[in-house]
């Protein structure tokens, strides 16, 4: 598949028209040019706008270039755990894996504690 035909079909699987996608950009871009991209008469993409795609929509630049037809089995679990959690506790999930030992150690004595409180106000 053509890098077009794969930013199309990630823009709608998203539910993004073509200027909703482009405000979402940084710097934003005019609906004409993501047009421009998806039919291919733009062959070469900045590396700033396939960085960012490639996070919008949670596949790697070599997804968004057709160079990989499948995508990671990382981004297939974060997917997944997006629709069964939320993206609050994705994202909760992914700065707990970014800390190094003693952070996660401390992060899981902070949420004991909140735990614990929690519970407390639900039986009052």
């Amino acid at each position: 598949m053509k890098t077009g035909e794969i930013l199309k079909n990630l823009r709608l699987e998203a539910g993004y028209t073509l200027q909703g996608l482009g405000q979402k950009l940084d710097p934003p871009l005019e609906k004409a040019t993501i047009l421009r991209w998806e039919n291919g008469s733009i062959k070469s993409i900045k590396q700033n706008y396939l960085l960012q795609l490639s996070k919008l929509y949670n596949v790697s630049v070599y997804y968004l270039l057709g160079q990989d037809d499948t995508l990671t089995a990382e981004v297939k679990l974060w997917d997944s755990l997006n629709k069964f959690f939320g993206n609050d506790a994705v994202e909760f999930l992914h700065n707990y894996v970014e800390l190094n030992s003693e952070g996660k150690k401390k992060a899981r004595s902070q949420m004991s504690d909140l735990w614990e409180l929690y519970h407390k106000e639900v039986k009052k």
